[in-house]
């Protein structure tokens, strides 16, 4: 059995979830969720104790009691405080704008690349280089800031590209020498 699932996962009194057709929705300040369960879990909820349980009839051969107590872990974070990515770009006359439906992005390329921003994602754009992907979703703020990663990945070197804020810059290569 997965030692996350023996612990009980408990939620604040701002959030309210609710199990229905092996749906788990979690209703909170910032938005609500919904997840959809595999029929070999069985999720329970305490409503006075404010927990949340995850068993399964085959205990120890099942490997998904772990992976659901993280997804119902990260819909409540996301649903009370919010999940935020900061990104930065780096290289000479590389920026970014806010536009109505997203940012552009001007990344060295001949024309610039505008980037809808999908629907609960909202992008606040900090400084010329520097900005934050924001949202209640985990898995879709994540996949928000790679695709926009994939666009410009770091030179291996000079390092210019577009950058997580939190990360570790990427090691340099030493460029030719001449003797």
């Amino acid at each position: 059995m997965s030692r996350l699932a023996k612990r009980l996962l408990s939620y604040p009194d701002t959030v309210t979830l609710e199990i229905a057709n092996k749906n788990v929705l979690v209703k909170g300040p910032m938005g609500e969720l919904s997840q959809p369960v595999d029929s070999s879990v069985v999720v329970a909820v305490d409503g006075s104790a404010k927990t949340v349980g995850f068993t399964s009839p085959d205990l120890f051969k099942n490997p998904k009691l772990g992976l659901y107590w993280s997804l119902v872990k990260n819909m409540i974070a996301g649903v009370v405080d919010g999940f935020k990515i900061n990104m930065e770009l780096v290289g000479v006359g590389y920026k970014v704008e806010k536009t109505t439906g997203g940012i552009r992005l001007y990344l060295g390329y001949s024309h610039p690349i505008d980037f809808a921003s999908p629907d609960g994602i909202s992008i606040e754009v900090e400084s010329p280089t520097r900005f934050s992907i924001c949202g209640v979703n985990n898995q879709q703020v994540g996949q928000v800031a790679a695709n926009i990663f994939k666009l410009r990945k770091p030179d291996a070197y000079k390092g210019k590209g577009v950058r997580y804020s939190d990360r570790r810059p990427p090691r340099l290569k030493q460029g030719k020498s001449v003797k």
